[in-house]
């Protein structure tokens, strides 16, 4: 009984720590990505900052 409670436990963080590293991974991207059309589709905004 107590090694279902620690597994489950287990699994508990292991979904708590991959959701925070997902959703950092998630915004990393976005950002990356919005970056790169930003720059791709507006050159000339770019270059006024």
């Amino acid at each position: 009984m107590v090694e279902a409670d620690r597994l489950a436990h287990l699994s508990c963080s292991f979904r708590l720590f991959a959701s925070a590293w997902g959703e950092r991974t998630v915004r990393l991207m976005v950002r990356k990505v919005a970056s790169s059309i930003f720059t791709t589709h507006r050159p000339d905004r770019m270059e006024d900052i």
